[in-house]
């Protein structure tokens, strides 16, 4: 039919331009209002409306804002954030009229829509509150109303084709829109809005604020349609264009200055011409914040410490929570008691039990029969925390010999350990410093080489060590990282500070230099695929044809740089090495082409030869052990109180609550699913 006859602006869908646009386009927006509606009248599911209109809504907002705006009036508009200030802006886009021409058939349908659906979700609002059986539905109303009204603002402060009504836009542009908008969006972002052409918005926006005048490009105008004389608009609040100074040299006309840009003074010594980082003064750190003086940070202050904040207790100014004469006493994290401090409890530890389920007796342990049948040593700890509760009394011992008798498929095995000074092992009835530590396995054998030494002998000697056997927890007693002693952390600490407890430096992962990072670093960038060995681009280390180099290279018999150990010039020559496998001078075992001779092997276990230490058939010897931590003899890294080298110091303990350093076991043992014993962190209230 043809668009330009006397029909045009009559509702009738066929006169559209776009009818599939326009029919989806109202089928969506009515099909979410009767959605409400039937489910209101018909169904009682609040949950399944509330989900279909939801989503009705969202693509309603969705296909409105991005293809029926644009293809039935032109319009289009979207939010984006800038990078360079982190401002939210509205971004309107308009059509060129000269060149696509909109049916009046589609603007009024368009246009009434948009009006009369928000009116329509008002008068539904109305409704819910009247009926007080309702009000559970202004929920999805007001979810409905903040994306039609978002919808709504948007496209009459896009339009420029003055056919939105009088009222509307006179509304819109006056304090509704900032009150609405300020009110849903204003705490979010501080919008700036700008109106762009299609075809020139990002090179005419740059060009604008630099006050290079387009007349090509007409970005501001009213709700009406109305252009300003100058480029850009001037609308209110949001006016736009004109001449502006370039914000780098001052001066007007320069859509790219060709000054070099100015970075301002520098915050270090106050100078202009460079930046803080390229600053070649030493670094001035200000006053400490103890006792205001310059020259050191407050870290370093050896003057009192000065309380310059309000009390946590009373809010008081003058003096910290540890001195306040309104603080009320210390309770025992242990036993829960006041009167004492938890280093000096020697009472049984109280278990917070109020998140374990209450169950009988025989129903907790019909929960512990089904875990075993089914092999699930979680649910079998969640069912033997519930049995524990019920049964107070019960020990490990009479577990053990109970679950024997029912033929469990899980066995509960008391092992020998070793537990760090700040661990403590608990009994099911809060016994502290217990010996043995209780895992729970499949089987009574020992099934891992390293538990050999630890697993008991017999079925009679695992009883006789489950009275004296707990699980592993926190002793809830902080331990000082600089003198090793409990009670106070290393802040506290009276001491003197540690060389190993150093602060961190900084160094540089380019030129390794200490000081400063690589962001910072003036020495030319490293590239990382270049060879390690001669530089070159062309290969890497593994194929380079040159010599090592031994610039970079530490002796490890005289500690110097330069040199590699077999070339040391600092040690006498011990003569010509021998194999060790065939006995020739000409090279070492490494190199040798023979086949290993196993009776010149060394057991480093028995010092027996003819086999290796991992086939030995003899006890672990531990006294050849050497831990790779601290060096010491006896242990291996797993068991090393020291702390870890690869660590950094820290002024809070690592097995304090909350630390993400280490790690508690769980409630009733991590042994059983065979793995090395661990301390896991799982927190006692659980229990």
């Amino acid at each position: 039919m043809d668009q330009g006859q006397g029909g045009q602006g009559d509702l009738n869908w066929r006169l559209s331009a776009h009818p599939i646009t326009l029919l989806v386009f109202l089928g969506i927006r009515i099909g979410a209002l009767l959605m409400y509606l039937f489910g209101v009248l018909f169904i009682d599911d609040f949950i399944l409306v509330f989900i279909f209109t939801l989503l009705l809504l969202s693509a309603d907002f969705y296909y409105l804002k991005n293809i029926a705006g644009r293809r039935l009036v032109g319009l289009r508009w979207w939010n984006e954030v800038d990078t360079s200030s982190g401002d939210s802006k509205w971004v309107f886009e308009s059509s060129d009229p000269n060149v696509r021409t909109v049916t009046a058939t589609d603007k009024r349908f368009f246009w009434l829509s948009l009006y009369v659906t928000p009116a329509l979700w008002v008068g539904l609002a109305i409704l819910a509150i009247v009926r007080l059986v309702g009000v559970i539905w202004l929920s999805l109303i007001v979810i409905a109303l903040i994306l039609t009204v978002t919808n709504t603002m948007a496209f009459s402060r896009c339009d420029k084709f003055g056919q939105a009504s009088t009222y509307a836009n006179s509304a819109l542009g006056g304090g509704i829109v900032n009150n609405i908008a300020g009110g849903l969006l204003g705490r979010l972002f501080r919008l700036r809005v700008y109106c762009a052409s299609t075809t020139t918005l990002l090179t005419k926006m740059e060009t604008n604020i630099h006050g290079a005048h387009d007349d090509g490009f007409t970005c501001g105008h009213d709700a009406y349609g109305n252009y300003d004389d100058r480029n850009g608009g001037a609308y209110r609040e949001y006016a736009g264009g004109g001449d502006r100074a370039c914000y780098n040299c001052g001066q007007e006309g320069k859509a790219e200055c060709p000054e070099p840009r100015k970075t301002g003074a520098c915050f270090n010594c106050g100078q202009e011409g460079h930046s803080k980082a390229e600053c070649t003064e030493p670094r001035k750190m200000g006053p400490c914040f103890n006792c205001g003086e310059e020259g050191h940070s407050k870290s370093e202050c050896t003057k009192p410490r000065v309380f310059k904040g309000t009390c946590r207790i009373c809010e008081k100014e003058g003096h910290p929570a540890v001195d306040c004469l309104e603080r009320p006493p210390d309770v025992c994290k242990n036993c829960q008691a006041e009167g004492h401090k938890t280093m000096e409890c020697k009472e049984n530890r109280k278990f917070d039990l109020n998140l374990v389920a209450d169950m009988l007796p025989h129903e907790a342990w019909a929960a512990m029969k089904k875990a075993s049948d089914e092999r699930d040593l979680d649910d079998f700890r969640d069912a033997l925390k519930i049995y524990s509760k019920a049964v107070p009394h019960a020990t490990w011992a009479d577990i053990e010999k109970k679950m024997r008798d029912d033929d469990f498929n899980i066995y509960i095995i008391a092992m020998e350990t070793e537990v760090d000074d700040v661990m403590s092992l608990i009994d099911l009835q809060g016994v502290l410093d217990r010996e043995y530590v209780i895992g729970f396995f499949f089987s009574p054998k020992v099934s891992r080489g390293h538990l050999r030494d630890r697993w008991p002998a017999d079925a009679e000697q695992n009883l006789e060590r489950m009275n004296n056997a707990g699980i592993p927890y926190e002793r809830k007693v902080p331990k000082c990282l600089n003198c090793g002693e409990l009670g106070h952390i290393s802040r506290s600490c009276k001491e003197e500070r540690a060389e190993g407890n150093d602060r961190v430096e900084i160094k540089c992962s380019n030129c390794d230099g200490v000081g400063h990072r690589v962001r910072d670093c003036r020495q030319q960038r490293k590239n990382k695929h270049s060879c390690r060995n001669c530089g070159s681009m062309e290969h890497i280390a593994s194929e380079c044809p040159e010599p090592r180099s031994a610039a970079d290279v530490e002796c490890r018999k005289c500690n110097e740089a330069g040199h590699f150990a077999k070339d040391c010039p600092n040690v006498a020559d011990r003569g010509p090495r021998t194999c060790r496998n065939c006995g020739c001078e000409d090279h070492i075992a490494r190199d040798c082409d023979q086949p290993r001779d196993i009776s010149t092997v060394t057991c480093r276990n028995c010092e027996k030869t003819g086999h290796y230490s991992r086939d030995c058939d003899q006890p672990k010897d531990w006294s050849k052990v050497q831990c790779k931590n601290c060096g010491e003899m006896g242990h291996t890294i797993v068991r090393c109180r020291q702390t870890p080298k690869d660590e950094d110091p820290r002024d809070e303990p690592a097995f304090s609550p909350g630390s993400p350093h280490r790690e508690e076991p769980d409630l009733l043992g991590p042994e059983a699913s065979g793995e090395a014993f661990e301390f896991k962190r799982n927190d006692d209230d659980l229990w």
